[in-house]
């Protein structure tokens, strides 16, 4: 299970604190995550996760099964090196303000950062209920 802290994440909007005393919705982390060769997938190349009917759940890794679930990945604008596409993504996200338009308010934190890999992960938590959603 993850960890709760009673404050969210250190970057929450102010009025977390409101919710500290409310219990967390508990569930289970993430296995399986990453980009990684997958059976389920025909592909030479690794890929993300399928969303495997979570109807909250998008990705870039194509889904026979549950189409409506694809997203178009992001593509660098050309001319730019997969460094500099990786630190751009890496700064926007960095930089994000949680809260906007109500959303994550709890706070976010990047829980891996691999350049060389090109592969972020960070784990985004609601103001209230202390939901958990993962992004890679």
């Amino acid at each position: 299970f993850w960890l709760r802290s009673t404050n969210a994440f250190d970057n929450a909007v102010p009025e977390a604190a409101k919710y500290a005393d409310r219990p967390k919705r508990k569930g289970n982390a993430p296995k399986d995550i990453g980009l990684r060769l997958r059976d389920e997938v025909d592909s030479d190349v690794p890929e993300l996760k399928l969303c495997a009917g979570s109807p909250n759940c998008f990705s870039t890794t194509p889904d026979e099964v549950a189409p409506e679930h694809v997203i178009s990945q992001w593509r660098a604008p050309k001319g730019t090196s997969q460094t500099e596409a990786w630190m751009t993504l890496y700064d926007v996200v960095k930089t994000y303000e949680p809260g906007q338009a109500g959303i994550d308010g709890g706070g976010f934190q990047i829980m891996e950062a691999n350049p060389e890999k090109g592969y972020l992960y960070v784990v985004f938590e609601s103001l209230k209920n202390g939901y958990r959603d993962d992004l890679e």
